[in-house]
């Protein structure tokens, strides 16, 4: 629910705009709430490499399913591509795992680019977060293992416990990268090698303009999903800024 304002909205959005302009060989997808798209897909000035997304979608074309959002909506309003199961989707409004695998075959059936996010609640000595992790890949792979559309797929890794202000601290670069290693292995295999490596993993976890170059430079990891700081002209700017070093 951010930012509030038609207003705000295009501003930040003429942050974006120039970013993709400096830096082309960077994707930049920016996923705005569902009454913004319209309002930034007319725009006529977009680059190539700026994708506007949705921040979330329903399971069907269209029906009695009042205050859903259908992905023949959100392609007229001018997105290309969506978010799957963001960790407020799951942890604030009980989006299962199985309601996220409907909507990434929904995605699929309409060839529409996805960003489908997962991560652990808690990461315990134990390793029983494997498990958490393993089940939620299962479910986001699922539809994926009868056809040849990975390439659809990009991957947000969100560990829960590493995010927003209530963050209890940040991963570590060792966990990130014993994590990273863990996530291509199941999609590898559950996908197979050909398909695996068509899809992108990225990063969310508290990404800020001190950290990201690092946390860039964690074999793996193909960008990152931002949140907070990603509303804030500057922070976007210097995140990006200090990758492209």
């Amino acid at each position: 629910m951010n930012p509030e304002t038609q207003a705000e909205a295009k501003k930040l959005f003429a942050t974006y705009k120039k970013l993709a302009k400096k830096y082309p060989a960077y994707n930049f997808i920016v996923a705005v709430p569902a009454p913004f798209l319209a309002v930034l897909g007319s725009s006529k000035t977009t680059p190539g490499n700026l994708i506007l997304s949705a921040e979330n979608i329903y399971i069907h074309d269209s029906g009695s399913y009042t205050g859903a959002v259908s992905i023949p909506m959100i392609q007229d309003a001018g997105a290309n591509s969506t978010l799957i199961g963001h960790s407020e989707r799951r942890n604030l409004f009980g989006v299962s795992d199985e309601l996220i695998s409907q909507k990434i075959t929904q995605a699929i059936s309409h060839k529409l680019p996805m960003t489908v996010c997962f991560g652990e609640s808690q990461r315990d000595e134990s390793g029983n977060y494997i498990e958490e992790l393993e089940t939620q890949l299962r479910f986001i792979t699922a539809p994926f293992i009868k056809n040849t559309s990975a390439k659809l797929l990009t991957l947000a890794y969100e560990p829960v416990w590493a995010i927003g202000k209530h963050a209890k601290r940040p991963i570590t670069e060792d966990e990130l990268f014993s994590t990273m290693l863990l996530i291509k292995n199941i999609v590898t295999k559950q996908l197979g090698e050909t398909q695996a490596k068509k899809v992108k993993i990225l990063y969310g976890g508290s990404v800020n303009p001190d950290n990201a170059q690092t946390l860039a430079a964690t074999p793996g990891v193909d960008g990152f999903l931002i949140g907070r700081a990603g509303l804030n002209s500057e922070s976007i700017t210097n995140i990006t800024k200090s990758i492209n070093k």
